[in-house]
Parts: C-alpha cells; structure tokens; sequence
C-alpha cells in the first residue's frame, strides 16, 4: 500500500535574538547573545557598555540559544576572554582540528556574508586580512565537501584577530 503524505511549507517566524549587555553586582557582567549574525549589534553593545566591561571582574555570556551567525562578529569579545599576549596554539597545545564543510552551498553562502561584512566603513585591518584569507580558503576548498585544518594561523600560531579592546 502507498501512502501519500502532503507537505506545507511553513512561512519562517520572525524572532528577535538577545542582544543584551547588564551588570549583575559591582563586579559580574552578564551578556545575553543569541547569535552573532549582526556585527554592528555586537559592536554597538560594546561601545555602550564599554566603562562597565573595564570594570568588569568577571564576564558571563549566555550563549545558550545560539541561532549562528558569522564568526567575525563574536571576534571582538576574544580579548575579553583570553589573554592579549596568549596566541590560539598556546591556549590550546593540543591542537585541535577544526572541519569546515565546503560544499558548494555553503561556500556561497559564506562569500556573500564577507561581501556584506566587507561594507561596513568599521573595519579593522585584521579584520580585513581575516576576511581576504578566509576568502582564499574559501575559493582554494570549494566543492571538496569537509576538510580538516588545525586551529591555528599560518604565522606559527599567532592571534588570527588581534584583540581590541574598545
């Protein structure tokens, strides 16, 4: 027996990701990011928060919903995190192999995100390298499907983005 199943297609719901920077006590801040698909949101948050971030002993960010996004966008909370004078290889000595998937679809994808990126007039210059290297990768791996890369940049390992503090 053959069954027949119809399939609708479901109009996407609108949602509005948190973007939120508040300070809990004298010395914890709490970020809420749900995804780090608009630069200039993450940004504007840092700059408005940025006497408290300073004062800052300690840092919470709720990334528990994480809707994606772009991993440029979350760079500039690096150097809140780790260590300025620390590179990626000595953060982590084993070596962690990262995969990016290839394909086709997501190369095209990921080339007109750093298209739009590249329209912003806020760009850092290792903003910029991160990009022009990442579009070579891009366009070097196109359509050869998951391929793996150590964690760490071409110069031994140094900072990929150099941190910023605001």
């Amino acid at each position: 027996m053959i069954e027949v199943k119809r399939l609708d297609k479901y109009t996407k719901k609108k949602r509005e990701a948190c973007h939120t920077y508040q300070e809990m006590n004298a010395d914890t801040g709490y970020f809420c990011l749900e995804d780090f698909s608009n630069q200039a949101v993450v940004e504007t948050l840092l700059e408005q928060k940025q006497k408290s971030l300073h004062q800052a002993k300690y840092l919470i960010f709720d990334v528990r919903t994480n809707y994606g996004g772009n991993d440029i966008t979350y760079f500039p909370l690096l150097s809140y995190i780790f260590p300025s004078d620390r590179s990626l290889k000595e953060l982590n000595p084993h070596g962690d192999i990262n995969y990016v998937n290839y394909t086709e679809r997501n190369v095209d994808i990921r080339i007109r995100l750093f298209e739009e990126f590249l329209e912003s007039d806020r760009l850092t210059d290792s903003e910029l390298r991160y990009v022009s290297e990442e579009s070579l990768q891009l366009k070097k791996f196109r359509g050869k499907g998951f391929v793996a890369s150590p964690l760490e940049s071409e110069d031994g390992g140094k900072p990929f983005i150099k941190s910023k503090k605001l």
